[in-house]
C-alpha cells in the first residue's frame, strides 16, 4: 500500500476519533466561525410537497437560489439532478428531523441518489435524507463540481456511501475540491448496513475536503469476511 494511501486512512482514524460521540442529542451544531454560504443575493423557493421539490431540478438551472423545504416527508421516484451554481437547500425550520427527502429504499434502484451536485457552491443543511440504493449526495467530481457545503444533515439507511465524491480517470483534470462536511449524523438504523460495499464518506481524488463534528453509527458490513469502506475513505 502506498504511503499517501497509509496516510490517508490514518487521518480517517483521526477525523473519527474527534467526531461527536452522542447523537441522542441531534440538534443544529452551533458553530460560530461557520463559513456556510449566505442567502443574500439569492433568489427564493419555497417547497411544500414533492412535486414543488422536484420541480426545483429545472427552476435553479440558472443559479443563485435558495430551497426553503417546509416540514414533511418528501418520497422522491427520482434524483434531484442540480447543474445550477450557487444554491442552497435548506430546512425551513431548522430542524433535521422534520424535513425527511428519501427514496423507495435501500433494495430499490428506482431511486439511486437524492442530490446529485453538478455545479459549483452547493450548499445544504437542516435536512434528513435516506433509503436510497446508490448515494444520499454525490459530488461529481468527474464534472468538476467544487465547493460543496454539507452541514448538519442526517444520512441513514442508505445501500452504498452516504456520500460520494467521484471521478472519472479519462478526466484527471476534474475533481471534486474545497468541500465542507460538518456536524452531520451517519448511520444504519438496522444496527449494521445493508450491504458490504457502504461507508459514511467515500471521496475519489478530492481534493481540500474537511470533515468535522460528525457522528458515525453502525458502519459494517452485515457479510462475514467483507469489509466496508468505514466512515471516511479517501483514495488516491
Amino acid at each position: 500500500m502506498k504511503l499517501f494511501n497509509l496516510v490517508l486512512i490514518a487521518f480517517a482514524i483521526f477525523v473519527l476519533g474527534s467526531c461527536k460521540k452522542d447523537s441522542e442529542n441531534d440538534v443544529t451544531p452551533k458553530y460560530e466561525d461557520s463559513d456556510f454560504p449566505s442567502d443574500e443575493g439569492k433568489d427564493t423557493i419555497w417547497v411544500s410537497n414533492v412535486d414543488e421539490l422536484k420541480a426545483t431540478v429545472n427552476s435553479t438551472k440558472e443559479g443563485n437560489k435558495v430551497v426553503l423545504i417546509k416540514d414533511g416527508t418528501y418520497v422522491l421516484d427520482t434524483r434531484l439532478w442540480l447543474t445550477g451554481e450557487n444554491l442552497i437547500y435548506r430546512g425551513a425550520s431548522e430542524d433535521r428531523s422534520k424535513v425527511v427527502i428519501k427514496g423507495k429504499g435501500m433494495g430499490s434502484q428506482n431511486v439511486g441518489y437524492i442530490f446529485s451536485v453538478a455545479g459549483d457552491n452547493f450548499a445544504v443543511k437542516d435536512i434528513t435524507i435516506g433509503e436510497v440504493y446508490f448515494h444520499g449526495i454525490q459530488v461529481h467530481g468527474e464534472l468538476d463540481a467544487d465547493n460543496v457545503y454539507i452541514q448538519n444533515v442526517r444520512f441513514y439507511d442508505i445501500r452504498q456511501q452516504m456520500i460520494k465524491g467521484s471521478y472519472d480517470k479519462n478526466q484527471p483534470g476534474n475533481y471534486s475540491e474545497n468541500c465542507v462536511v460538518e456536524g452531520c449524523l451517519f448511520e444504519y438504523t438496522a444496527g449494521h448496513s445493508f450491504y458490504y460495499y457502504c461507508g459514511g464518506v467515500d471521496v475519489h481524488h478530492g481534493v481540500n475536503w474537511r470533515i468535522s463534528d460528525c457522528t458515525f453509527k453502525n458502519i459494517y458490513s452485515p457479510e462475514a469476511g467483507k469489509l466496508s469502506e468505514g466512515a471516511i475513505s479517501f483514495l488516491e
